[in-house]
């Protein structure tokens, strides 16, 4: 990856002024001519292939980029190797995978369904909707929901026997959702309930080695856990917050219609929207996205390492995320136009940022 000799100049919390390095990736090495619409989740296999999940059409699939063939996996329903709806697909070890449906798992060998855990097996009683990740020490990451409360538990659980460890706390959204009245189609009252723009909330990710990261709010900075129980208290990271003006509105609508009448808007763009994905990388670095502004469209994100630094600050077209890494690789979704989607993978290894490894501990692959 080439790293640009341009720099960003952004403002921490504490006025201090701080530069960052802007990094774009090399030219993909490979894309899929089939077309996608609302791709999720995805994980790499050892021979290539990927498995990916696409919400919108409900299809779990791999791919090959040898090939450009795509092939469907299992089917929708409630029986074995049957799913309803698939969350995240997250890696165990080798080409074993967890696929989190709703209440249940399925476990996959490959791009085979081996084995489908009910609702009461231990570690899904104790995960609460879906694991937010795993790691090869058998554990998945959760959460413990309190309505009384503006924070929730984090938990590292025990795949085998459910146990629950807590580990720390994140604070949840302190915005409500608006509430209003409407008329059903019988004629009876109900309720509606308003989408709050930009309502973030702290956001956790499990590394493969056992590190658990944490991305904060007040101030912006990530918080790493090792796999001993140490915590790591993350330096604020440099941000600028840029007031929520009618021009940013209009922006954020533009990139998501569903929030065409949304009314209870904060005062400043936060540095993340919820929900978010946080992105793992082979060599144990954290990449978190951040909200665009009218500013600056661009998909960008921080690539943070394990003492708490940006080593640099990611950048993407406005119309590409990622949707995952691998060995030596990234995968980036295309979206054109017309809402379709398209997969391509790009190379990771060559970054200068890879060669940070006395910073960042033991790779998490």
């Amino acid at each position: 990856m080439r790293r640009t000799l341009l720099s960003l100049w952004l403002f921490v919390p504490s006025g201090v002024l701080a530069q960052v390095a802007e990094i774009r990736l090399p030219a993909r090495t490979a894309r899929l001519a089939v077309a996608f619409t609302d791709v999720t989740s995805l994980r790499e296999l050892k021979d290539g292939r990927v498995l990916l999940y696409d919400r919108r059409e409900n299809q779990l699939s791999v791919v090959d980029f040898g090939t450009g063939n795509r092939t469907s996996i299992g089917r929708t329903g409630q029986g074995p190797g049957e799913f309803q709806f698939i969350a995240t697909l997250l890696p165990l070890g080798g080409d074993s995978t967890l696929a989190a449906d709703f209440r249940r798992w399925l476990i996959l060998d490959g791009d085979k369904v081996v084995a489908t855990l009910p609702p009461d097996t231990p570690a899904i009683r104790a995960i609460g909707l879906w694991p937010l990740g795993a790691d090869r020490l058998g554990r998945v990451l959760g959460q413990q929901f309190d309505r009384r409360s503006d924070s929730t538990r984090l938990l590292l659980i025990d795949r085998a026997t459910g146990r629950a460890e807590p580990i720390a706390t994140l604070r949840r959204s302190i915005r409500r959702a608006p509430v209003g009245r409407v008329t059903v189609p019988d004629g009876n009252a109900g309720m509606r309930l308003g989408r709050v723009p930009l309502d973030v909330r702290e956001a956790p990710a499990l590394f493969a080695d056992g590190w658990v990261a944490v991305a904060r709010l007040d101030p912006y900075r990530v918080d790493w856990r090792a796999p001993d129980g140490q915590w790591v208290r993350g330096a604020p990271l440099p941000f600028r917050a840029i007031r929520v003006t009618e021009e940013e509105r209009q922006a954020y609508v533009a990139r998501h219609v569903g929030f065409r009448n949304a009314t209870d808007w904060p005062a400043t763009l936060p540095p993340f929207d919820t929900p978010t994905q946080l992105l793992t990388t082979p060599e144990g670095l954290l990449a978190i996205r951040r909200v665009p502004s009218a500013a600056q469209p661009e998909t960008r994100y921080d690539v943070v390492d394990r003492t708490g630094a940006v080593q640099g600050q990611l950048i993407l077209p406005a119309n590409q995320r990622i949707i995952g890494f691998g060995a030596g690789s990234v995968y980036v979704i295309e979206t054109d136009a017309n809402g379709i989607q398209r997969l391509q993978r790009h190379g990771w290894a060559e970054t200068p940022l890879s060669g940070e490894s006395s910073r960042l501990g033991p790779p998490a692959y």
